[in-house]
C-alpha cells in the first residue's frame, strides 16, 4: 500500500506481480507445480520486543536489508508487494489492459462488432517468453473475466512463470478506469536471471482493487484487499498477509493536494509470528508524496497515525510519523501500554538487523513552565541511536522541592508523567541505553502557584 522507488531486483520480482499480470508481461508453468503456495512460518502470535520492531516495522514501509543477507523474505520485499500489488499498480495497470481490448478487438472474435468479445490472445514478452489471455469481455459495459498464463515470460532479468485470473467487475466510463477489479492466482513463480542478485520467489494471492467515489469523484478513495502467501526457494522462509486492507483517500481526483492512508490486517513474519496492524487515525500525505498521474503514493507519510502492530499479551510496535524525513518506532514489549523502548530514524532506514557503532543520545525535551495542580508530560521521543538501535529509557527524579513527594508514573516509558505536589524546581534526568551504552540529559519543569 505505501509506495517508493525500488533499488533492487529483488523488489522487482514481487512488484511486477502485478504489473505484468495487468499488462500482459508475465509467464506460464515451467518453474512451478499445480499447489498453491504455503506459508510455512511461525503461525503464533509474536512475542514483540525491542530486538524484533523493526522486523516488522519493516513489513509496511521499506527497510535496507537485502534478500540476499536475511534467512526469511525480507521486509523490503514485503513492502514491494504491499505497495505496488495492492494501493494502486492493480487497479491503474487494469485500464492498460481494457485499451488493448480495446485496440485489438479483431484478433478477438471473428466478428469485431460482438458486444461480448470472446478473448484468445498471445502477446510476447519483452525478453522472451509469451503470456495468453482467455475468456470473455464485454465491448460495451468493459466487464468480464479472464484467465491468464504465463511462459517463461522474461523481462529486466526476471523469468515468470505460472496463471492467474482477472475479474473485472466495474467500470466508470467518467474517469475510464476499472472500479472494481479482482486479480487472483495460487503459485507465480519469479526467478531471477541476474547471477549478481540471485532470488527464487513464489507468491499466492487473491487481490482486490476498488475505486470508491462521488459523482463528483471528490473525495477520490482508492481501496485494496489482499490475501497472499509469499515463499522464498531458496531458504524455505515464507511470509502471509491476511485479511489486509489499505484505504487511500485523496482530497481530489484531478491534481490531488493530499491524501490519507487507513490500513488493517495481520501480517505473518516467518521466525517471529503474526502481528494484528491498524492505524489509529489515518496516516497523512502531502502533495509532494502523490503521484497526481496515477493517485500513487510514492513517498511516506509525514503526519497522522501512528500505526499500531499488536502482539502477543497485547505487546505492541508503534510507527508515528514525525515528518517526511523522520518517523518514530516504539515497542511496549510488557503489554501495559507504556512504550518503553523507542527510536526516531530516517524512513527508509528501518531494518531487522543490529548493530554497535555508536552511543546513543538523550533527549529529554525543552524545559516546561506548569501551575501547580497540573500535571506535566516528559518527552524522550527525540532521543537518537546513530545506528538505528531502540533504545530504552529510564527517568528519574534528581531534584525537588523540599517536602515533595513527587514520583513519576511511567518511569520507564518514552513519556511518563509527573504531577507536582509543590511549587518550585523538578529536575528530571533521562537516561537511554541502546543494549550497550547509556547517555543522559535533564529536564526541569517550573511549577508556579
Amino acid at each position: 500500500m505505501f509506495k517508493k522507488s525500488m533499488t533492487t531486483k529483488q523488489v522487482l520480482a514481487l512488484s511486477v506481480v502485478s504489473m505484468f499480470i495487468i499488462t500482459g508481461c508475465g509467464g506460464g508453468n515451467s518453474d512451478v507445480g499445480v499447489d498453491s503456495v504455503s506459508y510455512t512460518g511461525n503461525e503464533q502470535a509474536a512475542e514483540l520486543d525491542n530486538q524484533n520492531a523493526g522486523a516488522f516495522a519493516n513489513q509496511t514501509f521499506t527497510g535496507t536489508s537485502s534478500a540476499s543477507a536475511s534467512d526469511v523474505l525480507d521486509s523490503q520485499e514485503i513492502n514491494a508487494s504491499v505497495s505496488n500489488i495492492v494501493a494502486s499498480t492493480l487497479v491503474s495497470h487494469t485500464r492498460t489492459l481494457s485499451r488493448t481490448v480495446d485496440q485489438n478487438k479483431s484478433a478477438f472474435s471473428d466478428n469485431a462488432q460482438n458486444v461480448v468479445v470472446d478473448v484468445n490472445v498471445n502477446a510476447t514478452c519483452p525478453q522472451g517468453g509469451n503470456v495468453s489471455f482467455s475468456g470473455q469481455y464485454d465491448d460495451q459495459t468493459r466487464l468480464g473475466s479472464l484467465s491468464l498464463t504465463y511462459t517463461n515470460c522474461q523481462n529486466d532479468e526476471v523469468r515468470i512463470n505460472g496463471s492467474a485470473s482477472l475479474d473485472l467487475n466495474a467500470y466508470n466510463a467518467e474517469i475510464d478506469e476499472h472500479t472494481d477489479v479482482t486479480l487472483s492466482f495460487n503459485n507465480l513463480r519469479f526467478v531471477s536471471l541476474d547471477p549478481a542478485d540471485e532470488f527464487d520467489v513464489q507468491v499466492g494471492a487473491n487481490i482486490r482493487g476498488q475505486l470508491i467515489y462521488t459523482s463528483m469523484l471528490d473525495p477520490y478513495t482508492k481501496r485494496a484487499s489482499i490475501d497472499m502467501v509469499l515463499a522464498n526457494n531458496a531458504s524455505g522462509a515464507s511470509i502471509k498477509i491476511e485479511n489486509y486492507v489499505a484505504d487511500v483517500v485523496y482530497d481530489r481526483y484531478s491534481t490531488p493536494t493530499s491524501a490519507t492512508a487507513d490500513v488493517s490486517g495481520r501480517l505473518y513474519h516467518h521466525t517471529h509470528g503474526y502481528v494484528d496492524v491498524e492505524t489509529v487515525t489515518p496516516l497523512q500525505y502531502s502533495s509532494a508524496a502523490i503521484d497526481s498521474f496515477d493517485h500513487e503514493l510514492i513517498g511516506y507519510p509525514d503526519a497522522g497515525g501512528p500505526l499500531v502492530y499488536t502482539g502477543a499479551t497485547n505487546r505492541k510496535i508503534r510507527l508515528t510519523p514525525v515528518d517526511e524525513i523522520l518517523v518514530n518506532v516504539a515497542a511496549d514489549a510488557d503489554g501495559d501500554d507504556l512504550y518503553e523502548y523507542a527510536i526516531t530514524v530516517p524512513w527508509g532506514s528501518l531494518r531487522d538487523e543490529y548493530v554497535n557503532e555508536n552511543d546513543p543520545v538523550a533527549n529529554a525535551g525543552p524545559d516546561a513552565t506548569i501551575t501547580l495542580g497540573q500535571t506535566a508530560q516528559l518527552d524522550g521521543g527525540l532521543s537518537t541511536d546513530a545506528d538505528y538501535n531502540l533504545i530504552d529509557f529510564t527517568w528519574t527524579v534528581t531534584d525537588q522541592p523540599v517536602g515533595s513527594d513527587a514520583g513519576l508514573v511511567g518511569g520507564n516509558s518514552i513519556n511518563p508523567t509527573i504531577t507536582p505536589d509543590s511549587a518550585g524546581s523538578y529536575t528530571l534526568e533521562l537516561s537511554v541505553n541502546d543494549g550497550w551504552f547509556t547517555d543522559t540529559d535533564t529536564v526541569v519543569i517550573t511549577v508556579n502557584p
